[in-house]
C-alpha cells in the first residue's frame, strides 16, 4: 500500500460521504491530481486488495468494498 492508494481511497471516501455517490474517473483525476494510466493501475491494485469493486458499464463504476484498516 502507498501513500497514493491511501489518498486515492480516501479521496473516493470522502467525496461519496459528502455527495451521496461515488466519483466518475475524470472527477478522480481531477480530485487528485493524477492521470489515466495511474487512476486505472491504483484502482486496479485497490481492487486487488480487496478495497474497491468497480463495476462493468457504469459511470461512476467504482465503489467502497472494505474500509481500510478492517481485518475483513
Amino acid at each position: 500500500m502507498t501513500a497514493r492508494h491511501e489518498q486515492l481511497f480516501w479521496w473516493i471516501y470522502h467525496y461519496h460521504r459528502a455527495h451521496n455517490f461515488y466519483p466518475s474517473q475524470l472527477e478522480m483525476i481531477e480530485g487528485i491530481g493524477c492521470g489515466m494510466t495511474s487512476l486505472t493501475k491504483w484502482l486496479s491494485q485497490l481492487e486487488a486488495m480487496g478495497y474497491i469493486e468497480r463495476l462493468p458499464g457504469r459511470w461512476r463504476n467504482v465503489r467502497i468494498v472494505k474500509m481500510m484498516g478492517s481485518a475483513a
